[in-house]
């Protein structure tokens, strides 16, 4: 089946939007809806895919889709998968632009791809103002969902903690420890009053097998009686969640309105099997890799660029990650399953990995012109064409980093060496706790796998060599201002270094670039102990107790004099990273409880709003607020 069949030079077909999902998900095999290699991954966060569905539902227009006709044979992703595959025979089409929406929306069709979220309907709860109904988003490390009416902040600590015990009253036999953990198939959002959330891709998956609205409702009033919930009880100062059945608790007003809110979502899906959505073809040309000369971006950037406006932008890494992709298909896989080694995922994106594998790969690249090549630390796109116009560079030198050989993967191996150097090794070590490395970021990272390329951090028992690796890492965290300019000169160092002979000798790299960094200015210096004393506040004492409080106990006092107030300028900058709320020490300073209590799943870099913990305290502020 083809939409645009030869000799027709319509560019617009209407499809309806059930039909898209249909075809989307894989339920259907009338059309193969593919990704282009182009393509990055999900980025959405659980506003926008609630504020999609609730467009849906009201019967709000949501946008075309931009695609182009893919040949058999075409190295492609599926929607929701993580492996390439080939366009069969028939051909199929290539989403270009409405990735994002259609994956949002495949969140709550009903398919057999496991996603990584959830999208519920509470039909007890007041919708958020402008909404139809009340949705709830929960993800894999946020299976208890996202805070009420701000659906893209992460639970409180003290909510999730209530959450936690909510679950377990419902999941513990009298007398008996809960024998199911929480995850993300069987929890649901959590608020202090029990509602009555279910699943939106069951309530869809049950309007489509129902032959009519009254049928529909029933079944799912059905489902909303027998909900099971766990309800708080107060006792003095303590209190105790028991079971109690959701709608037995509910007087007859709010029955009414949960039944009339279950007639209100029927009648949206009614209309929503009606909704009808353009495709728009785009010409084949824009997709076109080979070098040739151009002044400003490429043709593909150009396009993402323009349809990507009001969207999510495409950065320089994105577009370099996607150009890369399409020339080597292949290269998707081998970053997916390198990705899938929490070693590498704790400390970059995938997308970040190649960006950091192509700087590796292009500090020693020898090109047939030469010349040589430029450190780049974030190239743009004009940078990396003109690298791909120098020679075979993704063959020659950015593969053969990624890929296994008889022995082993290079870029896992420096990756499996800067773990060992790293990580905290139990009471009394110096490293850094797991929960810490995604706050290390891409400049760092790429430095310490520089290190590794040349060798310095081969072996982790050397005690000297770990320790100046490990200064280096919490200096970083402290005292560096310019990342990007840290990252650069710090490969100049190890350039200037990097000798066979210097690498296994007793040069240390850490303090060099240490050196480097606070000369060029990238850094700030660490100031002297005896200059610490003597500013009121940053040493404790009972009479500065008061200014021992937020961030503004770093404020100079009038009288401090120029050098003071550089101090107290390094403590803020150094202990509190603004916006992110993030205390880039407090980690290691807390690194032997961290390793003894905290047993969440493994952090992931780029996922903070994600994580299943707080940054900025992992031990209650009334642990740490006076400490210096």
């Amino acid at each position: 089946m083809s939409l645009f069949p030869a000799g027709d030079y319509n560019n617009i077909k209407i499809v309806l939007l059930t039909e898209w999902l249909e075809w989307a998900s894989g339920n259907s095999s009338d059309m193969f809806i593919a990704l282009p290699m182009i393509q990055r991954g999900s980025v959405w966060r659980p506003h926008q895919i609630i504020d999609l569905w609730d467009s849906l539902l009201q019967d709000m227009p949501t946008g075309s889709m931009l695609v182009a006709e893919l040949p058999e044979g075409t190295p492609v992703r599926r929607p929701g998968k993580h492996r390439v595959e080939k366009v069969p025979a028939g051909g199929g089409l290539g989403l270009l632009d409405g990735q994002q929406r259609t994956l949002a929306m495949l969140i709550a069709w009903p398919q057999s791809i496991k996603m990584d979220v959830r999208v519920w309907v509470d039909f007890t709860d007041e919708p958020a103002p402008g909404q139809l109904l009340r949705l709830r988003v929960t993800t894999t490390n946020q299976f208890f969902g996202f805070q009420h009416n701000e659906p893209s902040r992460k639970l409180s600590l003290g909510d999730r903690r209530k959450a936690l015990n909510a679950f377990e009253a419902l999941n513990r036999k009298p007398n008996e420890e809960p024998k199911i953990k929480p995850i993300l198939e069987n929890a649901w959002p959590f608020k202090i009053d029990p509602g009555l959330p279910i699943d939106l891709s069951c309530l869809i998956k049950l309007w489509r097998k129902k032959t009519n609205i009254h049928e529909w409702t029933k079944s799912v009033t059905a489902q909303l009686e027998s909900v099971v919930g766990a309800k708080f009880d107060r006792d003095c100062d303590t209190g105790t969640w028991r079971k109690i059945t959701v709608w037995d608790s509910l007087d007859e007003t709010k029955k009414k309105i949960v039944v009339d809110r279950v007639d209100m979502l029927a009648k949206s899906l009614q209309r929503l099997d009606t909704v009808e959505m353009p495709l728009i073809r785009v010409a084949e040309r824009f997709f076109r890799t080979e070098a040739v000369e151009f002044s400003g971006d490429p043709p593909l950037a150009v396009l993402f660029k323009r349809i990507g406006t009001g969207g999510t932008p495409l950065s320089d890494a994105d577009y370099v990650y996607s150009l890369i992709k399409y020339i080597r298909p292949e290269t998707f896989d081998l970053v997916e399953t390198l990705h899938e080694k929490k070693n590498i995922s704790r400390l970059l994106t995938a997308t970040d990995l190649v960006m950091s594998t192509v700087r590796l790969a292009a500090v020693t690249w020898k090109p047939q012109d030469g010349k040589p090549v430029a450190d780049m630390d974030n190239p743009n796109k004009q940078d990396f064409h003109r690298l791909l116009q120098r020679g075979d560079f993704i063959i020659e030198q950015f593969l053969p980093l990624i890929q296994k050989t008889e022995k082993g993967i290079k870029i896992v191996s420096y990756f499996t060496e800067i773990q060992a150097m790293l990580d905290y090794r139990g009471a009394g070590d110096k490293g850094l706790p797991k929960q810490a490395f995604p706050l290390l970021k891409r400049p760092l990272i790429q430095v310490l796998l520089r290190l590794a390329q040349v060798g310095y951090l081969k072996n982790s028992e050397d005690i000297g060599r770990r320790e100046d690796v490990l200064r280096l890492v919490l200096f970083w965290l402290v005292a560096v201002s310019d990342a990007s300019k840290a990252s650069s000169l710090a490969f100049k160092i190890i350039k200037e270094n990097a000798h066979t002979e210097k690498v296994g000798s007793d040069v240390m790299l850490g303090h060099a670039i240490y050196l480097q960094l606070i000369a060029e200015g990238a850094a700030l210096p660490l100031p002297p102990p005896e200059v610490i004393k003597g500013c009121r506040g940053l040493a404790f004492s009972p009479d500065d107790a008061e200014r021992m409080s937020g961030v503004s106990r770093f404020d100079a006092p009038k009288q401090a004099d120029g050098s003071q107030s550089a101090v107290y300028k390094f403590y803020r900058d150094s202990w509190w990273r603004p916006r992110t709320h993030q205390h880039p020490v407090l980690l290691w300073l807390q690194r032997e409880m961290i390793a003894a209590k905290i047993d969440w799943t493994d952090p992931m870099a780029g996922k903070d709003e994600d994580t299943p913990y707080d940054y900025d305290h992992i031990l209650p502020s009334s642990h740490w607020r006076m400490w210096t």
